[in-house]
């Protein structure tokens, strides 16, 4: 994958999208969303699971803390890309606090990623 600085305008969105997950919203609905920006990226699935668990939950997990509920509304893109840029972790043990939530989101977005592409594919054909 491209060093990160190299590629912030395409990884921006992704970043934006999955930043969602960790706002109060109805994540069942922001799933969808986020795996629609997803499919459509050109980040393989290995790619985007490193983005979600290796970029995206370091910068956002802290607002899985916040008490008594995490913040309404998604961080500024500006914030969000200085925040990912300064605490990204490739190459790093990966975060354990709080990554049973991570898994269990990767492992529906996954899904329907490949469902999208797959779907996208077979109506390209």
């Amino acid at each position: 994958m491209t060093p990160i600085e190299n590629d912030i305008p395409d990884r921006e969105p992704i970043w934006h999208a999955m930043q969602l997950l960790f706002m109060d919203t109805h994540e069942e609905k922001e799933l969808v969303k986020i795996a629609r920006v997803c499919a459509n990226s050109k980040y393989s699935l290995s790619e985007l699971e490193s983005i979600l668990y290796d970029e995206v939950f370091p910068a956002c997990r802290i607002n899985l803390l916040t008490l008594p509920t995490p913040a309404w509304a998604g961080v500024r893109t500006q914030l969000l890309t200085r925040r990912i840029v300064h605490k990204q972790r490739h190459g790093r043990r990966r975060l354990w606090f709080l990554r049973h939530q991570v898994d269990r989101w990767w492992k529906q977005l996954a899904t329907d990623i490949m469902a999208l592409r797959h779907q996208r594919t077979s109506i390209g054909s």
